[in-house]
């Protein structure tokens, strides 16, 4: 079975978009006997994270001419078809605009469409693209991957999407957020950050609908000595600026630390050192911190909004995310018992949920195999 990807995200992002392509790449060849990758791209680069699809002999890096964006967009058809791609594969909410979809089935993942619902966090003419490319993808898919009933949900409503072309197919998590920390590692990563013992973590970009905001106002709300401190792994644009202002305005900046661009190793580390994850969005595509935080056996407090519940469970514990007393009250009761202890068998069974080699079988049942035969 060869299966070809538009493997951009794959080669040029390292979080987001990126860590799904590269995962999901890996999990099907490691997981299948007889899968092969085609990863198409127009100028695909070796780095720390994509240096294996290099040397895997599953896996081919197919060079598109350029300009890349023509390539991707308009004259996929004759690098698949040379190739004899079985099945092509759009892994970021885009397949090629134009195209022969009875010589190559298609299949799209669409992980949000969240420009439609929070227009504030997008500019214009990005809202104009990701409308047109999506609606596009919708149209010419064979099968739509869905990573959440709540994109599932947003993709009927927005775009009457056929219901019958949607499979939901959740996202995996990465393994790492298993392994136990050592108490040596955390301390050298408090000392490194200057960070207190005792904090609250919140992982994510800063942005409207985040909702970071919500946080420092439940801060706020405490008294001085039932305030923890948080850390804020995660950076935005315009957004943050206004995020510090707010900060200073509360006079919180002694009890906050932001920690952009943090590897993921050390963000493994943050995470199982935390009294807390806070995870406080408004909407996501799933919300894959929550899963993270889970997996670091850590307690997990999120919104009860969009997809959150599906990638908390009966895990996390959820709060409304208009209102900071609640959050408050939530903050001065943590952390709810031992958070090691907590259901350990149905924590178990949450997350085998999304255990990439199951997920990685379930794209060859639901999706590959249907397409090919």
């Amino acid at each position: 079975m060869v299966i070809g990807f538009d493997a951009k995200r794959l080669f040029h992002n390292s979080t987001g978009l990126g860590y799904y392509s590269r995962t999901l790449v890996h999990s099907l060849v490691e997981t299948i006997p007889d899968f092969k990758a085609m990863l198409f791209d127009a100028h695909p680069v070796k780095t720390e994270l994509t240096d294996k699809y290099f040397s895997n002999e599953k896996v081919t890096v197919a060079t598109i001419g350029s300009p890349g964006w023509y390539s991707r967009s308009v004259n996929m058809d004759p690098y698949l078809l040379r190739h004899q791609i079985e099945v092509f594969h759009g892994l970021s909410n885009e397949l090629p605009l134009t195209g022969d979809t009875k010589k190559i089935p298609r299949v799209v993942t669409i992980h949000d469409i969240l420009f439609k619902s929070f227009k504030q966090d997008f500019p214009w003419h990005d809202r104009l693209i990701y409308d047109r490319k999506t609606k596009s993808a919708i149209q010419k898919a064979d099968i739509i991957v869905a990573i959440s009933q709540a994109t599932k949900n947003d993709l009927i409503q927005y775009y009457k999407a056929a219901e019958e072309k949607i499979r939901i197919i959740y996202q995996s998590y990465d393994p790492i957020f298993n392994i136990p920390v050592e108490e040596a590692e955390l301390a050298e990563v408090l000392s490194t950050f200057k960070l207190p013992k005792t904090y609250l973590l919140y992982v994510g970009s800063i942005t409207h609908r985040k909702n970071l905001k919500v946080i420092i106002d439940a801060l706020w709300m405490l008294p001085a000595k039932d305030r923890i401190p948080l850390v804020v792994a995660g950076q935005g644009t315009g957004y943050e600026k206004f995020i510090r202002q707010y900060i200073v305005q509360r006079q919180l900046q002694n009890i906050i630390h932001f920690l952009p661009g943090l590897p993921r190793m050390t963000l493994r580390i943050l995470y199982s050192g935390a009294h807390l994850l806070i995870y406080p969005s408004l909407g996501e595509g799933f919300g894959l911190p929550v899963l993270e935080g889970i997996a670091s056996h850590i307690p997990v407090i999120t919104s009860d909004r969009s997809s959150m519940p599906e990638a908390g469970g009966d895990i996390a514990n959820y709060f409304d995310p208009s209102q900071p007393e609640q959050l408050a009250s939530m903050i001065r009761q943590s952390p709810f018992g031992d958070a090691n202890s907590k259901v350990p068998t149905a924590r178990t069974i949450h997350l085998e949920k999304f255990n990439r080699n199951k997920i990685a079988l379930q794209y060859l049942d639901e999706v590959y195999r249907p397409l090919s035969r």
